[in-house]
């Protein structure tokens, strides 16, 4: 598991994330629909303890640990993270 605190280190590893997904639907029964089990894997660029913010896709000419403010990713609660694995 990686801690809140990120430093260039951590930053520069790969990470895997399995976390609850939301799910939005239209015209099903509530009941019947449940959160679902998603898998990421990317650069964890900044975390609090409510979050964390992973970026899966950054330029190849872009230093290992260097921080690209257009990229693509996600953020994803903490509360919803079931596994966080250095890769």
């Amino acid at each position: 598991m990686i801690s809140n605190d990120v430093d260039i280190e951590t930053i520069s590893k790969l990470v895997e994330i399995i976390y609850l997904d939301h799910v939005l639907f239209r015209n099903l029964k509530s009941t019947d629909i449940t959160p679902s089990l998603r898998k990421t894997i990317g650069w964890i660029t900044k975390q609090n303890k409510d979050a964390v913010w992973l970026i899966w896709d950054k330029p190849i000419h872009k230093a290992e640990n260097e921080i690209d403010d257009n990229a693509s990713g996600l953020v994803i609660l903490r509360d919803t993270i079931k596994e966080m694995i250095e890769l």
